[in-house]
Formats: C-alpha cells, sequence, structure tokens
C-alpha cells in the first residue's frame, strides 16, 4: 500500500513536530531544508517528490518573499499548500488570494483557532463586526505573568525560556519588536 507524501518546507520545532504526526497518521513526508536546498530548486524538488500537499513550516524573516515564492512554486504545480507563515499573507496578498482555493492559510493568524472562517461566517451583509481578540499570546503571556507579580524582564525571559517568543528573541527588546511584528502580521492577514 503506497503512503500519500507530504512535503514539509523548513525543519525547525514546527516542521518537526509535523512530521511526526503525519507520520503517525500513515503520511509519508520529506523536507525541503531551506537553510541548506537554493529556493530556486523547489520547483524542481516538487517534481520530484510528487506529493499529495506541501505544509510551509518556515519563520517569517523577511516581509513573506520566501514563503510567497513557495506558495507559488506549488500553486503552479497545482499542489496543496497549507502554512502557517504569515508574512506571505500580511505583505503579499493579492498576488496569493487568486490562488486561494488551493491554499490552506487558516493558521496564518489564529494559531489554528479557525479565526478566519469564523470571522468570515459572522459578517452579515454590511453590517460591521466587532473583534475582541487576543492577536499575541507571548504578549498576554507577560502581561499575565506581571499581572501576578512578575517584573516586566522576568516575564519576558520566562516567556523566552519557554519557548513562546517569535524566532531571534535573545532579550527584551528583541522579544518585544518580535512580538509587535507579529501582530501588525496577523492583523494585515485577517484584513487581507
Amino acid at each position: 500500500m503506497q503512503k500519500n507524501k507530504v512535503v514539509i518546507v523548513g525543519k525547525g520545532g514546527i516542521g518537526t513536530y509535523l512530521s511526526g504526526y503525519l507520520t503517525g497518521k500513515g503520511f509519508e513526508t520529506a523536507f525541503f531544508h531551506v537553510k541548506t536546498l537554493s529556493a530556486c530548486l523547489f520547483p524542481d524538488f516538487l517534481q520530484a517528490q510528487r506529493p499529495e500537499a506541501v505544509f510551509i513550516t518556515i519563520s517569517t524573516r523577511d516581509k513573506g518573499e520566501a514563503a510567497r515564492d513557495y506558495i507559488l512554486a506549488c500553486a503552479e504545480a497545482n499542489i496543496p499548500v497549507i502554512t502557517c507563515e504569515k508574512g506571505a499573507f500580511a505583505y503579499h496578498a493579492q498576488l496569493l488570494l487568486p490562488y486561494r482555493k488551493q491554499i490552506g492559510f487558516s493558521a496564518s493568524a489564529g494559531g489554528g483557532t479557525r479565526m478566519l472562517p469564523y470571522i468570515k461566517s459572522r459578517h452579515i451583509g454590511d453590517k460591521p463586526v466587532r473583534i475582541s481578540a487576543v492577536l499575541n499570546g507571548t504578549l498576554n503571556f507577560i502581561f499575565d505573568q506581571i499581572r501576578s507579580g512578575s517584573t516586566f524582564g522576568g516575564a519576558c525571559k520566562e516567556a523566552i525560556r519557554l519557548g513562546f517568543a517569535e524566532p531571534g528573541a535573545v532579550g527584551l527588546l528583541s522579544l518585544i519588536n518580535g512580538e509587535l511584528k507579529d501582530v501588525v502580521m496577523k492583523i494585515c492577514v485577517m484584513f487581507n
């Protein structure tokens, strides 16, 4: 019996966890290592692997250009793609929206809560929709820790230690800047 094959772009924490999960569900997984393989090789990699779907699990370290290019390569090869990367839809939504039937992007905002479909279903005609939400769990964690008596610095260090912070956070300033960028991208994804 042949297993369904999926390609995972990126082998960080999310990609590694996803591979284990999918393998447990009977899928065969293959990784496209973005640090060792050039993005221009991705279309050839897709042709060689012939996956049923592609999961993009890279961090947003640019303005979504890398994820945009992976998504477009999948769209051109008529391969469904799922992404948890926010930059592509925050910065390049107009370019990607024509391919939206091939793209699963609910994870881009809301951590898999299906927030985007829910918001869309609640918008009735021209009536305004009011949204009250926590758009960044890390900042929510930090503020909750402060409310419980921790110092700001202590709360930030704990968020970094627990792995809640955006990639690259090593201190207070980089943590806050990364989380604020995360909020902005999530808001852009929601509106796009």
